[in-house]
């Protein structure tokens, strides 16, 4: 994974827009001590050093700290067209039906397209994030800016986080339409067994 890490007190960088790759900025204060083509990099470094990271568009892609608590998002749903598809299909359905946009995901999926390219062709207006290997801790601040996280938990099993307090997350299963509170410890374990394979996105 390339990454360059800046050292001293007077490095300057120029970000610039680029549509060929991703690159993502780390800030501490005012300098930029880690870019990086890999979000996950970038925000574990952020996370340590109580950064910020910017993307390539100096957007805001994390930073540290987020809302004490979040109400667990109301009227999730999964689009009519994959009500009978698979689990993962219907947390994508349900995250792109959140933000206004009604497709059959599952037509995706049965082409070979993993989560993170659908949701990166079809959310124009928003940052798509591959988060994995990120800890818990450290994707609830996409909660708190109002976007659920995917998070992938076997290879036809996932779950939706969306909402969170300082000691719980909670969680929805688009299968059953159902909510389930999870104590923080317990849910992080859980996720990292299963290698912390999240997604999720930002306004751009």
């Amino acid at each position: 994974t390339a990454a360059t890490h800046f050292t001293g007190s007077d490095n300057t960088i120029t970000v610039t827009a680029s549509n060929a790759n991703e690159e993502y900025f780390v800030y501490v204060g005012s300098q930029v001590l880690l870019a990086t083509n890999t979000t996950s990099d970038a925000i574990r470094f952020a996370d340590e050093q109580m950064g910020i990271v910017v993307d390539n568009n100096s957007s805001y892609v994390w930073k540290k700290g987020k809302q004490p608590y979040v109400n667990a998002f109301s009227n999730l749903r999964v689009g009519d067209q994959d009500a009978k598809a698979d689990t993962i299909s219907k947390c994508i359905s349900t995250m792109l039906v959140k933000e206004g946009i009604n497709v059959e995901v599952n037509t995706y999926i049965e082409n070979g397209d993993g989560a993170y390219e659908i949701l990166k062709s079809l959310m124009k207006n928003y940052n798509v994030l591959d988060l994995t290997g990120c800890n818990l801790n450290e994707v609830l601040y996409y909660v708190s800016q109002g976007s659920p996280v995917l998070a992938i938990t076997g290879p036809d099993s996932a779950e939706l986080i969306v909402g969170y307090d300082a000691g719980s997350i909670v969680t929805y299963n688009p299968n059953n339409n159902a909510y389930t509170r999870i104590g923080s410890v317990e849910a992080s374990a859980k996720y990292e067994s299963d290698n912390n394979v999240f997604i999720s996105y930002v306004k751009k």
